[in-house]
């Protein structure tokens, strides 16, 4: 009979201990989000004016589009041909590969 009441009591120390860890992590995560609008009502950024935000956006979108290079490129056997494919090497004067003998497109 004792032991049943020892089991019952640890049993609710625990319980209430679980509860006091979960209201605890509640507050601190409550606090964090207070504090965190605080310092988004202090330092806006661009969320205060859509208009420029849009605009840098475009600009990096525009930015990234003429960076990009196609690539016309095509996997060869022979070396010297994807050179001269890409314009890094040169062909004899029949248009044939130095490396392979490959007539150059």
């Amino acid at each position: 009979e004792q032991r049943w009441l020892l089991l019952i009591v640890l049993f609710g120390a625990v319980l209430l201990l679980g509860v006091f860890m979960v209201t605890l992590v509640i507050l601190c995560y409550s606090r964090k989000r207070a504090s965190d609008r605080k310092k988004e009502r202090m330092f806006p950024g661009l969320t205060s004016n859509p208009e420029q935000a849009d605009t840098l956006h475009r600009s990096i979108i525009n930015q990234t589009s003429a960076t990009t290079i196609p690539l016309d490129f095509h996997y060869n056997d022979c070396l010297t041909c994807s050179l001269i494919q890409m314009g890094s090497s040169m062909t004899y004067s029949d248009n044939s590969c130095p490396q392979c003998g490959r007539i150059a497109e």
